[in-house]
């Protein structure tokens, strides 16, 4: 594959930092995420933000399903056309796309660079799916990676911790170092994988564990009491052995969804591993 900067320069493009393009020009991780991202059964493959296809060329050397591309930019969805023309591009914002029901009945493998700036807005919509896909494999910036596998009592524990903990298993799969990225960012990325454990994790739950580290230096029964009223959190902290002067981050992501279960929060059913 030709360098990212020869390939934009013939198309008369650059990096687009507003769209935190940094693309991968490390064979090695090019390789290793588009074959984690076949391991598992699965009717088809889904690619956000192929960009220069350093992904897409391994993926589709080794898919025997189909693959679908989405990419935002214009130009280079054109390259990839070009490029690709056997493949399905859904050109324009993923965030705008009905993707639920795109994906309806498939079980799907999810695989990204992720754009910094859209990291949790996209990683949220997969997981909020009523069937969320069978696995996601995603680049991070480090430091958000970090949060989502933080454990309790740190301080990079939040309630994207617990909620990505209580619904996925997630393997970490190395640090990829700035200069595998043309342009390099300046922090280290990360790669994680998520395959669903079955917790159905219903809107009502999710609002809660967010209300719960909304203000991290108050203590948990005021956030609670705050962000949502009219339920006597105290008397539901002490029967689960929960010290009610405790802060959010000490809670476990098991004691929250215990939590939420006695306050009746999970309406539906636990989604089962496909």
């Amino acid at each position: 594959m030709s360098h990212p900067r020869t390939i934009l320069d013939g198309l008369g493009a650059a990096a687009r930092k507003s769209l935190s393009q940094n693309f991968l020009v490390s064979p090695h991780w090019a390789e290793k995420l588009a074959l984690k991202a076949l391991a598992v059964p699965a009717d088809a493959v889904w690619e956000i933000g192929p960009g220069l296809a350093a992904l897409t060329t391994p993926l589709l050397k080794n898919a025997q399903v189909p693959v679908t591309l989405f990419e935002y930019d214009r130009k280079l969805s054109e390259y990839l056309r070009g490029q690709f023309p056997q493949v399905e591009l859904v050109e324009g914002d993923v965030l705008e796309a009905d993707l639920e029901a795109r994906a309806a009945g498939k079980r799907l493998s999810v695989l990204s660079n992720l754009p910094y700036h859209l990291s949790s807005q996209i990683l949220f919509r997969f997981a909020e799916f009523a069937t969320p896909p069978v696995q996601m494999v995603f680049t991070f910036q480090r430091e958000f990676a970090q949060r989502v596998v933080a454990e309790p009592r740190t301080s990079a524990y939040g309630a994207l911790s617990v909620l990505m903990q209580l619904q996925f298993e997630v393997e970490k799969m190395g640090i990829i170092p700035p200069g595998a990225f043309y342009p390099a960012p300046e922090v280290d990325s990360e790669a994680l994988c998520f395959q669903p454990r079955g917790k159905a994790l219903g809107p009502a739950f999710r609002a809660m564990v967010r209300g719960a580290f909304q203000q991290r230096r108050k203590k948990l029964l005021g956030n609670l009491k705050k962000s949502s009223p009219g339920m006597d959190w105290e008397e539901s902290l002490e029967s689960l052995g929960v010290d009610p002067n405790a802060r959010a981050e000490e809670l476990s992501p098991e004691q929250f969804f215990k939590l939420g279960e006695q306050r009746g929060l999970f309406i539906a059913e636990p989604n089962s591993r496909v």
